[in-house]
């Protein structure tokens, strides 16, 4: 499966936690999953949990679709810099914030997530937020 012909806002944020979750550590654990499930239904809260659900899974066949995982993360870089000009700073404070959660998820934020982290709030021009 590729991208979604209709690429959301949801899909575009489902697809950086996506690539965040998993390409830092070769690991997608179910804490990582409920994590990102419970905060991708808190951006569109009066979703249906099922559309929600098929957002998740459609943006798990456009993952998938892309075979190397420097192609995922320059296609998360790409849907950054997407969100730093269709998102508020407080909308792009948010979703710093959820890679912490989900960074936290499995335990700690290992070295490639703060990495992550710190690119995503470069291409934001957003200051340091990891201390909240």
């Amino acid at each position: 499966m590729s991208a979604p012909q209709e690429k959301s806002a949801l899909h575009v944020l489902a697809f950086l936690y996506l690539v965040f979750s998993h390409t830092t550590d070769a690991n997608l654990g179910e804490d990582e999953l409920k994590t990102i499930s419970g905060i991708l239904k808190k951006w569109v809260p009066d979703a249906p949990e099922a559309a929600v659900n098929r957002v998740f899974l459609e943006t798990v066949g456009w993952y998938n679709s892309i075979s190397e995982d420097a192609e995922r993360y320059a296609e998360a870089k790409r849907a950054a810099h997407m969100m730093r000009e269709h998102m508020s700073d407080t909308q792009r404070g948010s979703v710093l914030l959820n890679l912490i959660e989900i960074a936290r998820a499995d335990g700690e934020i290992s070295a490639k997530e703060d990495t992550f982290i710190a690119e995503i709030t470069e291409i934001f021009k957003m200051s340091e937020t990891r201390q909240a």
